[in-house]
């Protein structure tokens, strides 16, 4: 069942079409990877689907029957629809479990009153229990009263993957999860997606370079290529798909 649908989607930058008549679905339940070459409109993509860069040039993108284009930011975040991005959006000066809070989507206090005036409501509240529930189940209990600078890079990736999550959306959208991770903080990585995915049924988008990684996490896959669709498929059609090499000349699909 289609829980997001995009429908000739159109986003033009000036004369520079960053996405061109493009369409494509994500299924619930799935984890979907999207690839494609530097430049192709993965980021845009998102972008138009989260509401962060004004509205598209012509189309549709519906998210669980809801018209998103008609929505701003954080009236599409309580659809249930969450995203991290490329780099870790964290807020210096609060600790751990306050960043993790923000993601909350019934913290109003925080939209209408600012950070600091927010978080001054949140204190003893349960839902900053629930941040702590969701650092500890990832491992980053040891720095939950501590500030942002004292956690590592993957530590600032699960905090942001925590802020994500923390209010039970249907779906999160991942730009370039694993960027700048080792081998085994990747790995680590892709079984908490795997967890979250089976066990608190969050489908996810993710956008990622690391090919390795999302032929062995994704179910669904899909190419953008030049701002158009190139192909969807499984991972091993997407794999075997002797165009997809073509575009992917230089870096390595196998």
């Amino acid at each position: 069942m289609e829980l997001l649908s995009v429908k000739n989607c159109t986003k033009r930058f000036h004369s520079i079409s960053a996405l061109d008549d493009f369409s494509f679905s994500v299924n619930r339940g799935d984890i979907h990877g999207l690839i494609g070459p530097n430049g192709a409109g993965k980021t845009t993509l998102v972008s138009c689907i989260t509401g962060l860069i004004g509205h598209i040039d012509s189309g549709e993108i519906y998210f669980d029957g809801h018209d998103l284009t008609k929505l701003h930011p954080y009236e599409i975040i309580n659809t249930g629809l969450t995203r991290t991005f490329q780099v870790t959006q964290l807020i210096p000066g609060l600790d751990v479990v306050e960043n993790v809070a923000v993601g909350i989507k019934e913290n109003d206090a925080v939209r209408r009153g600012g950070i600091r005036k927010g978080f001054s409501l949140l204190f003893g509240h349960p839902d900053r229990q629930k941040a702590r529930d969701i650092c500890n189940r990832f491992g980053i209990e040891d720095i939950l009263d501590s500030g942002i600078n004292a956690a590592t890079h993957y530590q600032q990736k699960l905090i942001t993957l925590a802020r994500a999550v923390v209010s039970d959306p249907q779906m999160v959208i991942l730009d370039e999860p694993t960027a700048g991770m080792s081998f085994q903080e990747s790995s680590r990585f892709g079984e908490i997606i795997q967890s979250l995915n089976t066990e608190n049924r969050i489908t996810f988008l993710i956008i990622e370079h690391n090919i390795p990684f999302i032929f062995q996490h994704a179910t669904y896959m899909t190419v953008l290529n030049q701002g158009k669709h190139f192909i969807s498929g499984n991972p091993e059609e997407i794999r075997g798909n002797e165009s997809v090499k073509e575009i992917y000349i230089g870096n390595s699909i196998e």
